[in-house]
C-alpha cells in the first residue's frame, strides 16, 4: 500500500509516496521544477538526487531537471522563428550559449493525486503566460508521475495556451546511481541510433557512424549526442554496472522521442541518459522541433525500471 506525506526541503515543497511492504519510495521538489530527487526500488536507491536546497538551487549541471521549451545548446540564445528574431538568456556561460531553457527551477502545483494499492498516480501542473521576451509563447505544462512496486511511468504533456503558433523540443535529465561508486564498470546498452558529432562548444557538426549494442564506461568521459534510427516501437537503454546484480531500464517510444544524450559528470558517481525530442540546437537547425498551433497539445512518455533484483 502507497502512502504519501508532505514536507518542506528548506524553502521548496516537496512530496513523498512509499510503499513499505517493497520500499519503494519516490521523492518530488515540485515547488521546484517538478525535480524528480529520489527514487528507490526494494530499498536501492536508482537516481542521484539532491542532499538539501542549497544543492538543488545551484544545479548547474541540471540534474534530474525538466527541460524545456528545449533541451541541450540553442547557439548564443539566438533562433528565428516564423520571421522574428528572439533572443533567449544566455546561461551557459564557457559556450556562450543558452542551455537547458528555463522550467527546471519553477513552481509546479500539484493538480491530481490518486492513490491506490498497486500504484499511485500525481500530476504536476505549471502555467507560463509568455513573459519571457526570447520565449513569449504561453502554454501549460503537465508532468504526471506513477509510482508501481519496480518502476516508474513518467509523462509530459505541453499544451499551448496563447494565440500563436510556439516551438518546442522538451526533454528530461535523470542521473542514475549504483551505489555512489566511481561508474567506470558502467555498461551501457544503447538502441539502433548514429552519434551526433558536437564541436568544442557543444553545437552540432556532422553525423557519425551507425551505432547498435552495447559499451563499458571505463575512463571515457561522455557528453554524447545520439540520433535515433528511424524504427517503430518502444526504444531501450540500459545501465547496469558490473558489480550489481540488477539493471536499470530507461523505455521510450521513437515517435516521441528522436534523440537522447550520455553524459557522465566530473564525479564520475553518476551517469546521465536524456531523452530529446529534439536534436542540440533544433530550433535553429529544425531537427526534431515541433511547432504546435493554438491550442494544440504534444506529450511524451517513458519508463524507468529495475530488473533482476
Amino acid at each position: 500500500m502507497f502512502t504519501t506525506s508532505y514536507f518542506d526541503f528548506g524553502i521548496h515543497k516537496s512530496v513523498e509516496i512509499f510503499d513499505t511492504k517493497t520500499a519503494t519510495l519516490l521523492k518530488l521538489i515540485y515547488s521546484y521544477g517538478a525535480t524528480l530527487t529520489h527514487l528507490e526500488f526494494n530499498g536501492r536507491p536508482i537516481i542521484e538526487g539532491f542532499t538539501n536546497h542549497q544543492e538543488l538551487e545551484y544545479n548547474i549541471f541540471f540534474k534530474n531537471a525538466w527541460l524545456f521549451p528545449f533541451a541541450n545548446r540553442i547557439n548564443q540564445g539566438r533562433y528565428e522563428f516564423e520571421g522574428t528574431t528572439y533572443q533567449l538568456p544566455i546561461n551557459d556561460a564557457p559556450t556562450g550559449h543558452a542551455l537547458h531553457g528555463f522550467i527546471y527551477n519553477k513552481p509546479f502545483e500539484i493538480a491530481e493525486l490518486n492513490s491506490g494499492k498497486s500504484e499511485t498516480e500525481i500530476k504536476l501542473r505549471y502555467l507560463y503566460d509568455g513573459h519571457e521576451p526570447g520565449y513569449p509563447f504561453a502554454f501549460e505544462m503537465e508532468v504526471t508521475y506513477v509510482l508501481k512496486v519496480n518502476a516508474l511511468n513518467i509523462s509530459l504533456i505541453v499544451k499551448n495556451t496563447g494565440k500563436k503558433a510556439m516551438p518546442c523540443a522538451p526533454g528530461f535529465h535523470p542521473y542514475f546511481k549504483f551505489g555512489g561508486r566511481d561508474i567506470g564498470d558502467v555498461e551501457i546498452s544503447f538502441p539502433k541510433s548514429k552519434q551526433v558529432i558536437l564541436g568544442e562548444d557543444g553545437l552540432p557538426l556532422s553525423i557519425g557512424e551507425g551505432f547498435e549494442g552495447s559499451k563499458k564506461i571505463v575512463k571515457e568521459h561522455y557528453d554524447n549526442a545520439y540520433w535515433l534510427d528511424k524504427q517503430s516501437g518502444e526504444q531501450l537503454i540500459t545501465v547496469k554496472s558490473g558489480d550489481q546484480d540488477y539493471l536499470v531500464e530507461m523505455d521510450f517510444n521513437y515517435h516521441l522521442i528522436r534523440f537522447f544524450q550520455v553524459y557522465t559528470p566530473p564525479d564520475r558517481k553518476s551517469i546521465a541518459i536524456e531523452p530529446m525530442v529534439g536534436n542540440v540546437d533544433c530550433f535553429n537547425n529544425r531537427d526534431g522541433l515541433v511547432v504546435l498551433n493554438p491550442s494544440e497539445s504534444m506529450g511524451l512518455d517513458f519508463q524507468i525500471s529495475i530488473q533482476g533484483q
